[in-house]
């Protein structure tokens, strides 16, 4: 983590270069991070577990199975694909 010193940072300009014992501004180097990233990934989990325990998952009519390929681009997706969500009557 890099931070700026009191004449460096732009908190400097503001307060004509007054002193401070805490630092104006936090610059993280390396990896960036989001501060909500851990929030998403928490959100996204319990969507997906309501999905699973008030769903069944089944192929389409008619179908044995479900179809997915990887579709490249910038990232690596799958492709469009069809499914049945039948309600569980248990949930």
């Amino acid at each position: 983590m890099v931070a700026y010193t009191q004449t460096d940072s732009p908190g400097a300009a503001r307060t004509g270069g007054a002193e401070s014992d805490s630092y104006d501004c936090v610059v993280v180097a390396g990896r960036r991070s989001c501060p909500g990233e851990q929030l998403a990934r928490q959100e996204l989990t319990l969507f997906v577990v309501a999905l699973l325990q008030s769903f069944y998952f089944k192929p389409p009519e008619g179908q044995d199975t479900v179809e997915v390929h990887d579709v490249c681009g910038m990232t690596t997706a799958p492709s469009v694909y069809r499914v049945r969500m039948i309600p569980r009557h248990d949930a």
